[in-house]
């Protein structure tokens, strides 16, 4: 079931990022100390995290400097299709 895969495949908690010019956060929001992977998710960024209000301090931060408007940052339950990338991104 959609429930026992996340259980067993998909361990931290899943970001979504609603942000200005998105690609400009891309490459940064990477290096962002306690985020494990950034996918694009049609015009949202999805971040994987084990600490998620450590994550949102960052991401927040790092749109200060970079001067780009954070639209919204919430918790999601990871779908199948984060399931998927985050076993294949694990398979390397």
């Amino acid at each position: 079931s959609p429930s026992e895969l996340r259980e067993r495949y998909f361990r931290d908690r899943l970001l979504e990022l609603a942000c200005e010019s998105m690609f400009l956060w891309f490459d940064d929001l990477e290096k962002l100390e306690g985020v494990s992977d950034v996918a694009m998710y049609g015009n949202k960024l999805h971040l994987t995290t084990a600490d998620v209000v450590s994550a949102e301090a960052g991401i927040r931060e790092l749109g200060r400097r970079k001067n780009l408007r954070v639209v919204s940052v919430r918790e999601i339950t990871p779908s199948l299709e984060d399931i998927f990338v985050s076993v294949m991104t694990n398979r390397r």
